[in-house]
């Protein structure tokens, strides 16, 4: 019996060694062939998704660029238009007045207009004469009561009166504007004596505020959390996300140095000399890859760029994630198959090299898609998700809850500007996190004065100490009501651990105002931020001390929520599509400690299981000292020593689902039971073919590229 057994063996390896070459040849050749199909699809399919990125940028900065050139073209007709009227007839002081607010209402973006006469020009009684419409005060000031604006020893107070006039300097670069009371920049156009032609006597001033351009910019749809930048004609920033750059008077050559990627400087360079392209680089304000379009403006000769995030307008990572993974995995059939042909691997000898490869191949395998995985973007938004990144995301939501409201016939809503800043995080528990920092609100003195200030969070723990909020502060400030608490809260929030330790935490604080029933919602308080674009991190305390754990960012949403009860209240509003604020911070876990605390250990472990399948023999059990019973004990103190580490990972998780990890525990698991098997065979009287052979030689041979093989299964349909 125990020849027939071994006979058998022998017959099933031979017919191996007849047909492994050959099917070897056949695999390299189906996975050569593999390659280099998926391979063109995916490469052609990557260069068609880039042509459209491109063409899609392309025409979004095109048509910014022509909106942007629109506006300055009409407010530099409007004045010109009047400039040509202050040449032709002379006005009265109460004309020239009313002509200033007219123009500066059909000016939406601007803070104000201004008629300067040289001295003496409008009065020969009245040396001065310069009155300014603000728009935002709605009021003339008289500018030469302010300053002398013909002063030329102070260039930077004249300059925007003695350009246009002597140097056809017309759009002025940016600088404070001492009437305006802000950093302006201004566009300037000389008019002449109504009896004399030739003779400049003032000029027609329009003011932008910085600011007023970021609104007209706002207006762009630019993606998610794209923006666009305006630069004057000598590389000066006129609009920008970031605020601290207008009030800094930052250039494009200053921003330019806050990175050292070489295509951003590239880009600079180009765009101040008023070249039209793009150019991808990595974004040093979002930490993105960014596809930034740059061309000059015609009218004004300064450039706009528009930067675009990559990955919100290419399909989403999961296209080329997927794609890259199918694709490794046919190269690595043709590797394993491919060096086996090339090395003679198929010759019994060297059998244990193509084990080796295998096991190595694969681990590298599984390496590549956990690296993939960690590339993906860094904010994966929902589909259903409106993101608000800029103060036209905010404008662009009220306006869709306006329409909405009266096809619904409600009441007209309200909207409180609402802030929120995030001092401290804590980790409770797999779904319980503990946050605390401050709250403000701002309510406008008349449109909210029937308003009582408030917020309520949905999704607080049921714990009685869940919640705590002190009033700090209530003031009246420019007209509104700014009222500000601290704030300490449990909250209850979902976060999938499937694939821990590589999974990711988007904490969600969402914020409703406290009264029920009524259409009153909360939208971000723009102002209170340098900018609302994700990764600038608005309203999250950077220096926080999250152990085990990476920031990645903060940005605020919607979410619309559907309620199945109106709460007792007849005339209960908006029950259905409720939109509801969220403040998200988004972490990324650091993956070392997990390999650290569990995975070392559990690959120490099957070294150590491979250990004793190795050094237990049936005719060397002198020599090594181990026997069946020996291999038990081992087993079990091993499989004592895995449930206790599993058990500690999950009461540290406290969680109900499964994770990617945890499958690494269960082929441990198994092969902890299989080891011990595989002793009971071995040492069993009766023989068996699979243990017997050269003294439990496949057991051997396949233990790691079979614990690889499964690892990679499990990677696979998790990761993919």
């Amino acid at each position: 019996m125990f020849s027939f057994y071994f006979l058998r063996i022998h017959i099933m390896i031979y017919y191996l060694k007849k047909y492994f070459k050959t099917g070897c040849l056949l695999v390299f050749i189906l996975s050569i062939l593999s390659v280099g199909i998926w391979g063109v699809i995916f490469i052609q399919g990557k260069k068609e998704i880039q042509r459209q990125t491109i063409a899609f940028g392309a025409h979004t900065a095109q048509a910014a660029t022509h909106k942007i050139d629109s506006v300055l073209s009409n407010i530099s007709r409007t004045a010109q238009q009047f400039a040509d009227s202050l040449s032709h007839r002379n006005f009265t002081k109460e004309e020239i007045e009313q002509h200033l607010k007219k123009v500066a209402d059909t000016q939406p973006y601007i803070l104000g207009v201004t008629v300067a006469y040289l001295p003496y020009q409008f009065n020969p009684k009245q040396r001065l004469y310069a009155p300014f419409y603000s728009k935002k005060e709605d009021r003339i000031l008289q500018t030469g009561e302010l300053y002398d604006y013909t002063d030329r020893t102070r260039w930077n107070y004249s300059a925007w009166v003695f350009n246009p006039i002597e140097k056809d300097i017309f759009w002025a670069e940016p600088g404070y504007g001492p009437a305006a009371q802000a950093v302006v920049t201004e566009y300037g156009i000389p008019f002449y004596d109504t009896k004399d032609p030739s003779k400049k006597i003032g000029v027609v001033d329009i003011t932008f505020s910085l600011q007023g351009f970021n609104k007209l910019l706002n207006t762009l749809k630019l993606g998610k959390t794209g923006y666009a930048m305006l630069v004057s004609k000598e590389g000066h920033i006129l609009s920008h996300p970031r605020e601290d750059y207008l009030l800094s008077l930052k250039s494009m050559n200053d921003v330019s140095e806050e990175t050292d990627d070489p295509r951003y400087k590239q880009a600079v360079k180009k765009l101040l000399n008023k070249e039209t392209g793009y150019v991808e680089y990595l974004n040093p304000l979002l930490n993105r890859t960014s596809i930034v379009f740059y061309q000059p403006i015609p009218t004004t000769k300064w450039s706009i760029a528009v930067n675009i995030i990559k990955d919100e307008i290419e399909p989403d990572f999961e296209y080329s994630y997927k794609r890259e993974i199918i694709l490794s995995i046919f190269i690595l059939f043709a590797l394993i198959s491919g060096s086996i042909l090339l090395f003679k691997l198929y010759k019994a000898e060297r059998i244990w090299i193509i084990a080796a490869e295998i096991t190595f191949l694969l681990l590298v395998e599984i390496g590549f898609i956990w690296f993939r995985h960690q590339q993906q973007p860094m904010f994966d938004y929902a589909s259903d998700e409106t993101v608000i990144s800029d103060v036209n995301g905010i404008n662009t939501f009220i306006n869709q809850t306006n329409g909405e409201s009266e096809i619904l016939h409600e009441d007209k809503p309200v909207y409180i500007p609402t802030g929120i800043y995030v001092r401290n995080i804590e980790f409770k528990d797999g779904r319980l996190i503990g946050l605390n920092g401050s709250i403000w609100q701002k309510l406008d003195t008349v449109l909210h004065k029937d308003v009582e200030p408030g917020v309520s969070f949905p999704d607080l723990s049921t714990d009685a100490e869940a919640f705590n909020m002190e009033e700090v502060y209530d003031r009246i400030e420019d007209g509104h009501r700014v009222i500000g608490w601290n704030f300490r809260l449990n909250i209850l929030n979902k976060v999938d651990y499937k694939l821990y330790p590589f999974d990711r935490k988007d904490l969600k604080v969402n914020l409703r105002h406290h009264t029920v029933g009524k259409n009153i919602f909360l939208v971000p308080d723009a102002d209170a931020y340098e900018s609302l674009i994700p990764s600038t991190d608005p309203g999250i305390n950077k220096s926080i001390p999250l152990v085990g754990w990476d920031f990645l960012g903060s940005y605020f949403s919607y979410e619309y929520k559907n309620l199945n009860t109106n709460f007792g209240l007849q005339h209960y509003q908006r029950q259905r599509n409720l939109p509801e604020l969220s403040f998200n911070i988004i972490l990324s876990r650091k993956i070392i400690g997990a390999l650290i605390a569990h995975i070392l250990p559990l690959l120490i472990i099957q070294l150590m299981l491979f250990g004793v399948i190795v050094i237990f023999s049936k005719t060397q059990v002198e020599i090594s000292g181990y026997n069946t019973f020996g291999v038990i004990n081992s087993c079990a103190a091993f499989f004592f020593v895995i449930v206790i580490s599993h058990i500690d990972l999950r009461n540290t998780l406290e969680i109900e689902m499964v994770t990617y990890l945890e499958y690494i525990y269960f082929i441990v698991y198994i092969y902890v039971l299989l080891v011990t098997v595989n002793a009971l065979l071995f040492s069993s009287a009766k023989h068996y073919a699979f243990v017997d052979y050269n003294n439990n030689y496949i057991p051997k041979l396949i233990f790691w590229p079979l614990f690889m093989l499964a690892s990679i299964l499990i990677t696979l349909v998790l990761f993919y």
